[in-house]
């Protein structure tokens, strides 16, 4: 189902009039850090998949969170913050079906515990990194090293440099597309080598991100309380069984937002297998910690190496 939208004036200050079916004045706007849809309620219904497709048009992104507002006067507000890398609002009527991340919700998420003794020589380098205060400068936002992390937060990865050499860097989640919903964060492992989106980082920049365990959201299994009808899908804490830390594998790129050029990753995914498929059909690429040097190196076979990604994984409700 795709949107068909009207444009009526030119846009003036940031704002931009629609029509949507010919009864549905939607207002957009792009300024103050936020991006933000105004959309005029008539006495036709408007359908939940509609809005759905309205807010992707419009570049909103899954998994961040959305404000919404209902106001006297039958008006419908939505509201989201700008991410740091944001695609250019002049394309939104180029709706795609393809939303901003190949696997959608999947791998939307993930922890970093900062007292985990292993990851703090990582984090501690990428803070030291002369990129790193270059970013926060131009992009605003320091790098993350603990909590929850989102798409477009800024993060440690780890990848080779110039030389060939083990490196921590600064690096944002989520390859930036013009005409896309928003940053595309997940790539499936298995046409990453063919498109060409993620084809040089398939075969030349592979990289890892250290987080502690992924979360994923999903329905409790039939042994587990069952599938209620009506009930919201649960949290899960998900990370491969004996370890407390989550190599999450995943290729790069360089981009340029004001002359500066800055790496962006994408995490690859795989079919979910074990314990894992009751919630969902996709998880992330792992690696035990002794398989990321031929992970990163220029001669090793990725193909190959997914086929021996951690399978065993130990997946638990969140708790609050």
């Amino acid at each position: 189902m795709k949107p068909v939208l009207i444009q009526t004036t030119d846009e003036v200050d940031g704002v931009q009039w629609y029509i949507y079916r010919s009864v549905f004045p939607i207002k957009f706007s792009v300024k103050e850090g936020k991006r933000e849809i105004d959309i005029t309620l008539s006495d036709e219904p408007l359908r939940g998949k509609e809005v759905d497709a309205l807010l992707q048009t419009f570049g909103f992104v899954r998994g961040l969170e959305i404000r919404t507002e209902q106001t006297k006067n039958a008006h419908i507000i939505f509201c989201q913050p700008l991410l740091v890398v944001d695609t250019a609002h002049d394309s939104v009527v180029k709706y795609s079906e393809t939303a901003f991340g190949e696997d959608f919700d999947m791998c939307c998420r993930y922890y970093i515990d900062d007292t985990a003794d292993e990851l703090l020589p990582y984090f501690e380098a990428a803070v030291q990194s002369p990129l790193t205060g270059k970013l926060v400068a131009k992009l605003g936002k320091a790098l993350k090293t603990k909590g929850e992390v989102r798409p477009t937060d800024m993060v440690t990865g780890i990848a080779l440099n110039s030389r060939g050499v083990v490196k921590t860097f600064p690096m944002v989640w989520g390859y930036s597309v013009q005409g896309a919903n928003g940053p595309v964060f997940n790539a499936r492992s298995e046409t990453a080598g063919e498109k060409p989106m993620f084809k040089d980082g398939w075969e030349n920049r592979r990289c890892i991100i250290p987080s502690s365990y992924f979360f994923e959201w999903g329905y409790p299994s039939e042994s587990d309380e069952g599938k209620t009808a009506g009930k919201g899908k649960t949290k899960f804490v998900i990370q491969p069984k004996g370890e407390t830390v989550t190599w999450l594998a995943g290729i790069y790129r360089l981009e340029e937002s004001g002359g500066l050029r800055f790496p962006v990753f994408s995490i690859l995914t795989k079919a979910a297998i074990g314990q894992m498929s009751t919630i969902h059909d996709r998880m992330p690429v792992i690696f035990r910690k002794e398989q990321i040097p031929e992970w990163l190196a220029p001669s090793g076979d990725p193909a190959k190496m997914i086929r021996l990604a951690v399978s065993d994984l130990v997946v638990e409700k969140a708790v609050g």
